[in-house]
């Protein structure tokens, strides 16, 4: 388990627990189950955690109340998975302290998506003020980015995007990983929104003289920021 995410999953249906647990744990993820608020602090004592994933109503307790304990005394980021849909309630959870809110039923691939964006918002403070791959330079405290000495005119979706490509680069990043991070989508949604940003990305650092890397497309998969390096390396493979 070392160097891996170490998740709670607190929820009291032990079928659904053992179904996003085996999910989770395939994305690569280290996942402790606890069926209620009690077993979840006795958890908390024991083990250190990345981020929690809550159900609202618990035998035990009400999981609101877990939920503002998360936040305050451990700071740990929480995804809400709740039966209680309704805006009323997404919006007193969000005020509790939760970070993002999901509504059962949801589908598995979604969740992963959206612990993933949980995850990198927790990280913002850890991550590097500037970013860099080939002669492309990012300042997330300026919010600029540059390729050479020129600053790109990028709108705030498309230095969003740009961010997360860089932020991992030499990676491929799912579409709905992407959606999800950028834009908050979920996976009912279709639209085009994210190929459209690309597409204007990709125009943007061509004309700016983008050299050493390249915005790289894997179909039916999705998209990444691919240094030189690693694309030969992937085509010698």
């Amino acid at each position: 388990m070392q160097g891996m995410k170490h998740l709670l999953l607190v929820e009291d249906d032990r079928r659904l627990a053992a179904l996003v647990r085996r999910y989770l744990e395939a994305a690569g993820y280290a996942v402790t189950v606890a069926t209620g608020i009690a077993e979840a602090r006795k958890h908390l004592q024991r083990h250190e955690f990345h981020l929690a994933l809550l159900d609202l109503m618990l035998p035990d307790g009400e999981g609101l109340d877990l939920c503002r304990e998360l936040r305050a005394s451990h700071d740990l980021p929480t995804v809400v998975i709740s039966a209680r849909g309704d805006g009323a309630d997404r919006m007193l959870a969000l005020e509790s302290g939760a970070d993002m809110y999901l509504p059962k039923p949801f589908e598995m691939e979604e969740l992963v998506a959206r612990v993933r964006a949980c995850l990198r918002r927790g990280q913002q403070e850890e991550t590097p003020p500037l970013l860099a791959c080939g002669n492309l330079r990012l300042d997330l405290v300026a919010h600029q980015a540059w390729v050479d000495d020129r600053p790109l005119n990028l709108t705030p979706k498309e230095f969003d995007l740009l961010t997360e490509l860089l932020a991992s680069p030499a990676t491929i990043r799912a579409e709905q990983d992407l959606l999800c991070a950028v834009w908050g989508y979920s996976k009912e949604v279709r639209t085009r929104t994210l190929d459209v940003h690309i597409g204007r990305l990709r125009l943007k650092l061509a004309e700016a003289g983008l050299s050493g890397c390249r915005i790289a497309t894997r179909l039916g998969v999705g998209y990444g920021l691919m240094p030189d390096s690693a694309e030969k390396e992937r085509q010698a493979a």
